[in-house]
């Protein structure tokens, strides 16, 4: 890693480190609050801090432990290929009906043929409904490299789990209708800028 690459990797961490609101996710928060039922699926790990915020709530969350799964899945396979192994990968005896998914910011790091096919098993999960939670970046022509483990912590702001010792890679800043379109059949819902710059959706049937 070249010196300008270095410098250019800590300020991403640096940036990551830093809390933010996720202001998509507040009228969850506050159904939760409210005493409704929720039924969440995490795409990540479980983190600790988000286990904690929740566990005051009438709520089932699914841990799937998938992202990097299906960072990893070969592009080039066939759709249908990739449509088995999302049923592989997220059963939905396991993950169905849920009301909210978050995706964190896997829509940035994998390719449109994978992309379409996670939106296809995407929408066989949700309940009737239901809401897709995402994170891209929006503003800045790189990210991390590999993608940061984040996670929803009690106070309803967004953190990052643990440091990050990798590099960067261009962002690929999708634009909103392109996702859309990518998404077998998903619309967006709401789309935000946030103040550090990255776009926060709402996708739903």
């Amino acid at each position: 890693m070249t010196m300008a690459q270095r410098r250019q990797a800590d300020s991403l961490a640096a940036g990551a480190a830093v809390p933010f609101p996720a202001r998509l996710l507040q009228p969850t928060i506050e159904r939760l609050e409210q005493g409704e039922r929720q039924v969440l699926l995490d795409l990540g790990r479980a983190q600790p801090g988000t286990l904690d915020f929740l566990s005051g709530f009438r709520c089932r969350l699914g841990i799937a432990d998938v992202l990097q799964a299906i960072v990893e899945l070969d592009p080039e396979q066939s759709a249908a290929a990739l449509d088995r192994a999302f049923l592989r990968l997220l059963p939905e005896d396991n993950f169905g009906g849920a009301d909210l998914i978050l995706c964190w910011q896997l829509l940035d790091y994998i390719e449109y043929p994978v992309l379409e096919a996670l939106g296809r098993r995407l929408c066989a999960l949700l309940a009737t409904g239901g809401r897709i939670h995402a994170l891209t970046e929006y503003s800045a022509s790189t990210m991390p490299d590999p993608m940061y483990p984040l996670f929803l912590d009690r106070d309803g702001a967004v953190r990052r789990a643990g440091a990050h010792a990798g590099g960067s890679r261009a962002a690929p800043r999708h634009a909103p209708a392109e996702l859309q379109r990518r998404l077998g059949g998903l619309q967006i819902d709401r789309a935000v800028l946030l103040g550090n710059g990255m776009q926060e959706y709402l996708f739903s049937l």
